[in-house]
């Protein structure tokens, strides 16, 4: 078994303890290939474990503007560890929603100039 596999209960405790603690009903599932998906009604997480040497991902997407991954990632980040992961959700948990609310936001600006060129 890979490595990666045992550091995925890590990671799914730290979303369920947010589920206690901080009361984010979060939904949690794994995926075929390994990854872990998480949402809670405002965020889309994907952590995809190391494969041929590389690091881990996380990718982090507004729910709302969630179209696939390519398109709707607002934030895409690699870690050596599992660990790192854990305490980058735990010291930037503000930040990571400031990152999505600007990334809608964008969004927004971008479909709102688009009706005015079209509306011309």
């Amino acid at each position: 078994m890979n490595e990666s596999n045992f550091k995925m209960p890590l990671l799914k405790h730290w979303f369920e303890h947010e589920n206690i603690v901080n009361d984010e009903n979060y939904e949690i599932r794994t995926c075929d290939n390994d990854c872990l998906l998480v949402e809670n009604d405002t965020a889309m997480f994907e952590i995809v474990p190391p494969h041929d040497g590389l690091k881990w991902l996380l990718r982090i997407a507004p729910i709302s503007g969630f179209d696939r991954w390519s398109n709707s990632t607002a934030i895409e980040e690699w870690f050596e560890s599992a660990e790192n992961i854990c305490n980058y959700l735990h010291e930037n948990q503000t930040n990571i929603y400031k990152t999505l609310l600007k990334y809608l936001s964008s969004d927004y600006d971008e479909i709102y100039n688009i009706s005015l060129i079209m509306g011309s």
